[in-house]
């Protein structure tokens, strides 16, 4: 997350259908690579947010009972406000996804076989992507002149 005038921070969201809560991290060093994952934990019936190997909030409620189902996966780039644009068009930086995985349902175990997926992109002149999810990679950027 990146707050005008400020460095960028660390920072994960979790809605039980109701207020989101926005939990805030360190800031981030410039120029490494994280892992950014969420986990189903059976034990405490609730997600586990992760950068890396550290925890970084498990939600307080079960999303098996307060969100609807069937879920779907998401993989997102903010792209809406100028202060926290993915950075770079196709040809200079970007943002990638790699190696990306999913928890499955009957064992917990992760897979890189993904589900289908379509990607949705409301603007094209504004932000855009490669790859696909089922490449097990993605890249999104905001182009400059925007």
């Amino acid at each position: 997350m990146r707050v005008y005038n400020t460095k960028d921070w660390f920072f994960a969201q979790e809605d039980d259908c109701g207020t989101a809560t926005t939990m805030f991290g360190s800031q981030p060093t410039y120029n490494q690579t994280h892992q950014y994952w969420v986990q189903w934990i059976p034990s405490c019936s609730c997600l586990r947010q992760n950068v890396d190997t550290t925890i970084f909030q498990s939600t307080p409620f079960n999303p098996k009972t307060a969100w609807k189902s069937p879920f779907e996966n998401q993989w997102l780039g903010e792209t809406h406000y100028r202060a926290s644009d993915m950075p770079g068009n196709p040809t200079e930086r970007y943002t990638s996804y790699t190696e990306m995985q999913v928890q499955k349902k009957a064992t917990n175990d992760w897979t890189n076989t993904l589900p289908s997926t379509s990607p949705i992109n409301y603007d094209p002149t504004r932000y855009n992507h490669s790859g696909g999810v089922l490449d097990g990679f993605m890249t999104i950027w905001t182009y400059y002149q925007y």
